[in-house]
């Protein structure tokens, strides 16, 4: 099977990939796989939540199925891999800025090992090793003037998204 990489097919609920699509394949019958997919997976689902027995994984299978009822719910669209790098970016960088203790910042500090900790003006910061997507990874930050923890998704390869910069245009 070959993939046509300039095409990609979404999942509209998370606005997150499901796949490629194929080549030669038309839109509807990408958004038809994807569909069918996750209608078969929430076929299995439901046989498994009626055979088992335990109580916990009861709980874990009736997430799965409302997460697929969500996806098949939402549906999918088939875009230009380059609009939705677009979109993710937007989604990704659009958070906010949480505060964390210095706990959970030593923590995410010494769980892996971090890129790119540095301090500049003031702000000690790195990004985790572990990327959600891309180049797309949880910064860490301790601001040096105010004594205060932070986290937020950057893109580690670009340092205009970085804490320290929202930090200090407050």
């Amino acid at each position: 099977m070959m993939y046509d990489d300039k095409l990609v097919i979404v999942e509209m609920d998370t606005m997150t990939t499901y796949g490629f699509a194929e080549k030669g394949e038309t839109a509807d019958e990408a958004i038809q796989r994807a569909n069918q997919y996750y209608t078969n997976d929430l076929k299995h689902l439901k046989a498994s939540l009626q055979e088992s027995k335990d109580e916990k994984r009861k709980q874990f299978l009736q997430s799965r199925i409302r997460e697929n009822e969500v996806k098949i719910q939402a549906g999918f669209q088939v875009m230009e891999t380059d609009k939705f790098q677009k979109i993710e970016r937007e989604r990704i960088l659009s958070g906010k800025l949480n505060r964390v203790t210095e706990q959970e910042y030593e923590d995410a500090l010494n769980v892996l090992p971090p890129l790119y900790w540095c301090t500049v003006n003031g702000v000690e910061m790195f990004c985790m090793s572990e990327m959600y997507s891309d180049t797309y990874t949880t910064q860490y930050a301790y601001d040096h003037r105010t004594g205060k923890y932070y986290c937020k998704m950057v893109d580690s390869e670009d340092t205009s998204t970085w804490i320290h910069t929202l930090l200090r245009k407050c």
